[in-house]
C-alpha cells in the first residue's frame, strides 16, 4: 500500500471494514437463529421428553430397563406378518 494514492487507500480500507461488518452481521444472524424457545412444556410433556432423551442416550440400557432382550427383537411385523421394505432401485455399485 506504499504506492497507492489516498483515494484508493480509502476505498481499500472501506472495503475491508465493510466486509468485516457484513461478516459480523452474518455471524450475529446465525447465532440469533440458534436461539429458540419451545414454550413452557407441562410436567407430563417434560417427563416424556426426558424419557425419550434417556432412551436416545443409551438404547441398550433402556432395552434392559424395559425387559427386552436387545435393541431389536427380530424383524418388524404388521398384524403378525414380517414386514420389510424392498429396494425399488438397483444399487449403484
Amino acid at each position: 500500500m506504499l504506492f497507492v494514492n489516498s483515494g484508493t487507500r480509502r476505498r481499500i480500507v472501506f472495503a475491508i471494514l465493510f466486509g468485516m461488518a457484513i461478516t459480523w452481521i452474518g455471524i450475529a444472524r446465525v447465532h440469533a437463529q440458534a436461539v429458540y424457545s419451545i414454550g413452557n412444556p407441562s410436567n407430563d410433556q417434560q417427563y416424556m421428553l426426558e424419557l425419550i432423551n434417556r432412551a436416545r442416550a443409551n438404547g441398550g440400557a433402556e432395552a434392559t430397563r424395559l425387559g427386552l432382550s436387545g435393541l431389536q427383537e427380530g424383524p418388524p411385523t404388521v398384524n403378525g406378518e414380517a414386514w420389510t421394505i424392498e429396494n425399488s432401485v438397483q444399487p449403484l455399485s
